[in-house]
């Protein structure tokens, strides 16, 4: 089991948690897990070394982690994790591992991983081609991997939709300026052209110009 979220599942279900805690390397690895988690809620850090004090005493089945479930199901788990919450609600501030018991095992199961992986391996590793040698699918895997995100492929659909909204919105922002700063050029440009006939004109016929609000003698 690679996935640390499932380790600390099974760690925080009662009847697996030597199961899941041993070695003692396994159980490093959930402890950085659930405070990881933790932190990552808004806890603070007198929260954080709160819960995983809590965690090695429900480790060892220390108090106040003595209750025991009628059955594996997730009712009686969470009668279990209620039940200990209840009992030390009277003795000072609430405990930090029920409320993250509570929260781990309100995650909905799923195979979302391996199947993106078995979906990902079977475009090179088909029924017709399946000799290949490990190193070569793992070669090919990666290469296409690293085409996808280039491409951005892998970008979930509402996102690339949205993206691509943006786009468009500043395309058309981008395009209304060049069309004001095009107007502006061009009337500077007519305004300039007639002051130059103007000019010229008074230069000819030595006359008073109003826009200069000079008299040409």
């Amino acid at each position: 089991m690679h996935n640390p979220l499932a380790q600390l599942a099974l760690f925080l279900h009662p009847w697996y948690r030597r199961m899941a805690s041993t070695p003692d390397t396994a159980y490093k690895g959930i402890r950085a897990t659930a405070g990881r988690m933790w932190q990552s809620n808004n806890k603070s850090k007198d929260e954080v070394i709160a819960l995983l004090a809590e965690m090695d005493k429900y480790r060892l089945g220390s108090t106040p982690f003595l209750g025991i479930m009628s059955d594996s199901g997730l009712d009686s788990l969470r009668s279990y994790w209620n039940s200990i919450q209840y009992t030390a609600a009277g003795s000072g501030a609430p405990l930090q591992l029920p409320a993250l018991a509570m929260i781990v095992h309100d995650v909905k199961p799923h195979a979302a991983d391996p199947e993106k992986t078995f979906s990902l391996v079977g475009f090179f590793h088909t029924s017709r081609r399946n000799s290949l040698l490990h190193s070569t699918t793992t070669a090919t895997t990666t290469i296409k991997m690293h085409h996808t995100r280039k491409s951005g492929s892998m970008t979930p659909k509402p996102v690339r939709e949205t993206q691509a909204i943006l786009q468009r919105e500043e395309d058309l922002q981008n395009m209304q300026e060049l069309e004001i700063a095009e107007a502006v050029i061009q009337e500077a440009q007519r305004t300039d052209a007639i002051d130059d006939c103007s000019v010229r004109r008074c230069a000819r016929t030595r006359c008073a110009h109003p826009s200069r609000g000079a008299v040409h003698q």
